[in-house]
């Protein structure tokens, strides 16, 4: 009997970890994902495309990074695009006072008109120039492979069991002067790597 309980104990415990991830992701969806939905009924870019929405929430730009408190904030997309209209339906949304807007860059030069940059493809070279300038110019960047994380890249998506998953490089967000809430850094994994930024 004692065998049985702690079974169904440890079952319960699973399902609660489950629905407790589940929950925690959906408090980071924006209010137009519906609790109703599941998250496997949203596509992967749709996920990440909420989390871009949700880092504006949670993290803390330096005033300098903006004209006025009410200043549009560039999430820009560089390299290759994988989220399609899932970018799109972010625009001309306000998020902490901000009205949003997404831009497509395919060269560096133009990373420094960014708030929130997302890293689709870059070689090597381009990847230490977006990282040097992102850190000068307060821009968090978001990727989702080992070399962007290598180079210096702040926050990383990370697919695990059909789930997306955080990581992020706290050092790289406080060079940056980028501050980053609990509630953003409870959901993540912290990680420490050797910058690859010269």
């Amino acid at each position: 009997m004692n065998a049985l309980k702690s079974t169904m104990l440890k079952c319960s415990i699973a399902k609660f970890r489950r629905a407790l991830s589940v929950v925690v992701l959906m408090a980071l969806l924006p209010p137009s994902m519906g609790v109703s939905q599941s998250v496997d009924e949203l596509g992967e870019y749709d996920v990440k495309a909420a989390f871009l929405v949700n880092f504006v929430r949670f993290v803390e730009w330096p005033a300098t990074s903006f004209a006025s408190p009410q200043s549009a904030l560039t999430i820009c997309i560089f390299g290759e695009d994988s989220f399609g209209e899932a970018a799109n339906s972010l625009k001309s949304k306000i998020v902490s006072g901000h009205p949003l807007s997404v831009r497509r860059v395919n060269d560096v030069r133009e990373v420094a008109a960014c708030h929130i940059l997302f890293v689709g493809s870059a070689d090597s070279k381009q990847l230490g120039i977006i990282q040097n300038t992102a850190a000068a110019k307060s821009i968090l960047t978001v990727g989702e492979s080992a070399a962007f994380q290598k180079a210096g890249g702040m926050i990383r998506f990370v697919l695990e069991d059909n789930k997306v998953r955080l990581e992020i490089n706290l050092g790289e967000t406080e060079a940056a002067l980028l501050k980053v809430s609990a509630k953003l850094l409870s959901v993540a994994k912290i990680i420490h790597p050797q910058s690859g930024r010269n």
